[in-house]
């Protein structure tokens, strides 16, 4: 595993660059996110899956355009330390992001006086991660199998897609009238569920997604450099 944790950290420095653009931007949008959400912890988390899944694709392009992939190969990885350590990458901006919004969530809830939404944050958490988890698990071999530049079409999907997420999520645009509850909740009452085991499905569909997305990033990876 020490090849996956060296590809994760030439990844983080290869970013660092843009790491303080980043989180500024994200600490703006989580501001004006957490004003019109009234400080939902559910938007919190959210936007911190959304932006990660944006900010840490910026690495496929930053990769294409200095042609870094001589420098991966030249460097004593194998594939599966390249693709293991470009998804632990991507995990790293998720906790980052995850870690910016809560922080800036506790301190406006103390500068306002107002609580966080905290019940049901644990569901809610579990399933921004499942979400987070099924959006780079197609995205990463698309970016793995084509350059950046062609690859753009599929990953603006994916933001879209997520977008629309996080404003049902916001309570502004309301699309299907949604239940006052956590969004991380809703299985409770769908599928007649104890929460502890909601969790552990969204941890175990997690796993799964990642399961069938690794091999095929893999196999991407290894018929882009034949």
């Amino acid at each position: 595993m020490s090849g996956t944790f060296k590809m994760t950290k030439l990844d983080c420095y290869t970013a660092k660059s843009t790491f303080i653009s980043s989180i500024a931007a994200l600490s703006v949008i989580t501001v004006v996110l957490a004003v019109v959400s009234s400080l939902s912890l559910d938007t919190l988390l959210f936007t911190a899956m959304w932006y990660a899944v944006c900010s840490a694709n910026n690495i496929f392009m930053i990769s294409d355009k200095n042609n870094l992939n001589r420098l991966y190969a030249s460097l004593s990885l194998t594939e599966k330390d390249f693709i293991r350590g470009r998804y632990l990458f991507f995990y790293v901006n998720y906790l980052t992001a995850l870690a910016t919004v809560v922080v800036i969530g506790v301190i406006l809830a103390w500068a306002t006086g107002t609580s966080l939404f905290i019940p049901g944050a644990d569901s809610s958490f579990f399933l921004s991660f499942l979400l987070f988890t099924a959006a780079i698990s197609v995205q990463i071999p698309i970016c793995m199998r084509l350059p950046y530049s062609k690859a753009q079409f599929f990953v603006i999907t994916i933001y879209v897609l997520l977008l629309a997420v996080l404003l049902i999520v916001a309570r502004r645009w309301i699309i299907v009238p949604l239940p006052q509850i956590p969004v991380g909740e809703w299985g409770l009452n769908t599928f007649y569920m104890e929460k502890w085991m909601l969790n552990i499905l969204y941890l175990i569909a997690s796993a799964a997604v990642l399961a069938v997305s690794y091999p095929i990033a893999l196999s991407c990876y290894r018929k882009r450099l034949a």
